[in-house]
């Protein structure tokens, strides 16, 4: 509109001008520069006014002449069509948006996106719904029952054979049994000493006691024993603690004879399974019945329940601090951190979304149209002229202004060759002839 205004003021001062040059030229006759001005002045105006006829018709009536005139709004329909089709097969056509896209890395934008705050929000909502999701739709009786069979399957194929060979070497070479069996004797130390560890030798003395008075001769010594003060069992009970309790203190050093001796035993039993394959065949036997008594379904059962609780899976009542939702967020960043070092998965990645947006675009390319056309459509002629000067206003103005300059020059041009060439040299020539 600003470039509108400024046409329509220098149209104004070439009129103003063209005035002065009249009132100028009807004063003062046959002077040179009055008539130069006249002249530029007249085929400026002449020029500024075409030119202003020609864009004005364009969008309205000029003058009221009806013919030939508001090209834009009486052909609305054709206006429209024309920018749907310059939009649809030119500005987006299929051509050009593929080969946009096959510069795009859009991988590398995602990942810029998912390193923001607000990617790593959305990043973590995602892992979290989707987690729910599944959650939501998982049999828990049926992974039960699953997780049953799978470890009773890798504990059938697992050679329990060999898994003690290797736990019992890595044990004897680190010199973790030594460290199990003090840590072992230790807690026994502890037990022993407190007060149920002489009530359970009393009871135990006891019950002794009652076996062997089922036969006369040693009814008759207990008899014997306790009227004579030779049998206390609270004594004796005390007595055996105190033994069982530095026996196994002394046990605890690892240069005690037994404990040498257990441990070339060990050796000797981690020998003999590498040799002796009917030890072996043994071992894997009991294996095999224990995992057929083995409860596991017991305990698998109610671990898969405490652990896929549904208060637990809640993203209302916390579910960021569940270890369910932090291991599966830690296993999300995890990939996603090889997905963010991987250039070949980012490339093929790339390239699969570029084939995909490409489908989607060759299938409803026809789309990009009818969206342009519906909005179009919306318009009315008059606000179809607006959009459009809107948009090439500036240009039109433009061409009005120069039809104002061109027109000088033209005149400029004209008026010097008519007095200096045309009027001296042509005319006498031509009114010789004629005469």
């Amino acid at each position: 509109m600003r470039y509108r205004i400024v046409a329509n003021r220098v149209l104004l001062f070439v009129l103003f001008s063209f005035g002065i040059a009249a009132v100028l030229k009807y004063r003062y006759v046959d002077v040179f520069w009055i008539d130069l001005l006249f002249h530029v002045t007249e085929a400026s105006l002449v020029g500024g006014l075409a030119d202003w006829f020609a864009v004005t018709a364009l969008f309205e009536k000029p003058l009221g002449i009806p013919w030939h005139t508001a090209l834009i709004p009486r052909n609305r329909e054709k206006t429209i069509e024309a920018i749907v089709n310059m939009i649809e097969q030119e500005l987006l056509s299929t051509e050009m948006v593929r080969s946009k896209l096959a510069h795009i890395r859009i991988t590398k934008h995602l990942i810029e996106w998912v390193e923001t705050d607000r990617g790593k929000q959305v990043f973590t909502n995602l892992v979290v719904n989707y987690m729910e999701h599944i959650l939501d739709h998982l049999d828990k009786r049926e992974l039960a029952a699953y997780l049953t069979t799978l470890c009773k399957e890798y504990l059938n194929h697992t050679s329990l054979n060999r898994q003690v060979r290797s736990l019992g070497r890595w044990a004897l070479v680190e010199g973790k049994d030594e460290q199990l069996l003090t840590i072992l004797f230790a807690e026994l130390v502890e037990l022993v000493n407190k007060d149920k560890g002489s009530e359970t030798i009393l009871q135990y003395l006891k019950s002794y006691q009652r076996q062997v008075t089922k036969n006369p001769a040693g009814k008759l010594a207990v008899w014997f024993g306790e009227h004579t003060d030779s049998l206390n069992l609270e004594e004796l009970a005390k007595a055996l603690q105190q033994d069982v309790s530095a026996a196994l203190i002394r046990l605890q050093s690892p240069r005690h004879p037994i404990r040498r001796w257990a441990r070339k035993r060990m050796f000797h039993f981690l020998e003999r399974l590498e040799q002796d394959q009917l030890l072996a065949q043994s071992l894997e036997e009991w294996k095999q019945q224990v995992i057929l008594r083995l409860p596991l379904d017991q305990f698998i059962g109610p671990l898969v329940e405490a652990v896929l609780a549904s208060e637990q899976l809640s993203g209302k009542k916390g579910l960021y601090h569940s270890p369910l939702l932090v291991w599966g967020l830690s296993q999300a960043k995890t990939y996603w951190n090889i997905f963010k070092n991987d250039e070949k998965m980012q490339e093929w990645l790339d390239q699969r979304l570029q084939q995909a947006l490409i489908k989607i675009i060759e299938r409803e390319h026809s789309f990009i149209g009818t969206v342009a056309r519906d909005a179009l459509s919306t318009y009315s002629e008059q606000a179809i002229s607006r959009f459009i000067e809107e948009k090439v206003g500036d240009d039109l103005a433009w061409i009005r202004i120069n039809g104002s300059v061109v027109g000088a020059v033209v005149g400029l041009g004209l008026f010097l060759f008519l007095h200096f060439f045309y009027d001296p040299y042509v005319v006498p020539i031509i009114r010789g002839w004629i005469q």
